[in-house]
């Protein structure tokens, strides 16, 4: 009888013990399982916190970006103040080109110092083109790096795998680089386009001008040529009358003498 009941007993404790194990593990499966949902659920908030402070940061570059091309254009503003008031006294000294002082030398300074000028303003021009270039390349340069840091956070924090790291780049963080991209080079081509146009005209009302100075330095020139003609046939003629004149004087200063048909 006490080898029944301590049987009895060992197979009760063996029973317990199982159950005992059997309820640890279903315990340590649904924390286990817990555990992964936790993580599941942190890694995809820590994905969007990573892209969501991405856009936030490329958001706060294309908000500083107009203030940083408005002081550009202020700047090329103020210097292109200063050479079209020059651009302009010397197109007001066409009122100047007048007979006699009008010459081939002083219309050919005057050209090339217009050209000059205009060099100036095209250079001026380019010069902001290239600013706003470099400032925009610089905005993209930061918006790329802070993409690849982000790429290598996800990579650090074991969020994600190289792949998803990857795939994470190209289709959430490089299409809004892309964007900007976009919208940056259709700016500077508007800006490029429009400087182009404003160089062809002043290149084109330049020679225009210059042409019609030409034609007046011309007709000068015609002018005075026969003017100088003019000049020497009229003293050629007054030469000739005055030989005229001064042989009829001779003639009749000459005293006459009288012969007597009876001598």
């Amino acid at each position: 009888m006490i080898n029944q009941a301590v049987l009895a007993n060992q197979r009760a404790i063996a029973k317990l013990s199982l159950n005992l194990m059997e309820t640890e593990l279903k315990r340590e499966g649904t924390q286990r399982l817990q555990w992964q949902d936790l993580i599941k659920a942190w890694k995809s908030h820590e994905k969007e916190r990573v892209i969501t402070e991405f856009r936030l940061l490329a958001e706060k570059e294309m908000e500083e970006m107009p203030s940083s091309v408005k002081r550009e254009v202020d700047l090329l503003t103020d210097q292109h103040q200063s050479l079209h008031s020059k651009r302009l006294q010397l197109l007001c000294l066409v009122s100047d080109f007048i007979p006699e002082t009008c010459t081939k030398t002083a219309v050919a300074e005057w050209h090339k110092s217009l050209l000059d000028v205009n060099k100036e303003i095209e250079s001026v021009n380019t010069q902001f083109v290239d600013r706003l270039h470099n400032l925009q390349r610089d905005t993209i340069h930061r918006c790329t790096t802070a993409a690849e840091a982000c790429q290598a956070q996800l990579m650090n924090l074991n969020i994600c795998s190289k792949d998803e790291a990857e795939t994470i780049l190209t289709k959430e963080l490089s299409p809004i680089i892309a964007q900007f991209q976009m919208k940056y080079d259709k700016e500077q081509k508007l800006f490029s386009d429009a400087m182009i146009t404003v160089s062809k005209q002043m290149d084109s009302h330049t020679n225009k001008l210059f042409k019609y100075a030409k034609k007046a330095v011309h007709l000068w020139d015609v002018l005075q040529i026969g003017l100088a003609q003019q000049e020497k046939n009229l003293q050629k003629n007054l030469d000739c009358c005055r030989k005229k004149h001064d042989a009829e004087n001779q003639v009749r200063s000459t005293p006459v003498l009288f012969l007597s048909p009876f001598l």
